[in-house]
């Protein structure tokens, strides 16, 4: 009967080895994909850097006012240029509470229920002069150029 006992002792500490071997491969397999998930997210992150970097870039430097907003017509981005005209882009900014402007709104509200591919283009007033204003939706967001057009369109000038 000890000899029974043992054995079956013996055939237990095999068993678990084997539960133990493969759990440590497991492991070992979810180690390895948790690191190649990483490193693939970090390479995206890194993507996305530097895109962003590359739109900020770009951003900053246009002379055009850029606005971005939402659907609800809160403000989330302001470029340089923008900020030089209207401020700094304060928190929970809705479009015509930072720019004054009720033609600017209009026109992304236009924009946004049109949907139109190459958005929506007028001249409307801002800061007492003419702008030419574009507005595109793109899902739940809008993006805004404004241009000063007071040159192209003097106003009081004699004949």
């Amino acid at each position: 009967m000890d000899l029974w006992v043992l054995m079956l002792l013996a055939m237990a500490a095999v068993a678990f080895a084997l539960l133990w071997r493969k759990e440590v491969k497991a492991r070992l397999e979810i180690d390895r994909q948790t690191q190649w998930r990483n490193q693939e997210l970090e390479r995206v992150l890194n993507e996305l850097h530097s895109e962003k970097t590359i739109l900020e870039a770009a951003l900053c430097s246009a002379e055009d006012l850029l606005l971005v907003a939402d659907r609800g017509m809160q403000m989330c981005y302001a470029n340089p240029a923008a900020t030089r005209i209207f401020g700094p882009l304060p928190q929970n900014a809705t479009i015509i509470s930072y720019t004054r402007s009720l033609d600017t709104e209009m026109l992304a509200s236009e924009a946004l229920e049109a949907d139109v591919q190459g958005g929506i283009e007028r001249i409307g007033q801002l800061n007492n002069g003419p702008y030419f204003m574009r507005a595109i939706a793109y899902s739940d967001w809008v993006s805004i150029a404004l241009r000063d057009v007071t040159e192209d369109h003097p106003v009081g000038r004699d004949g």
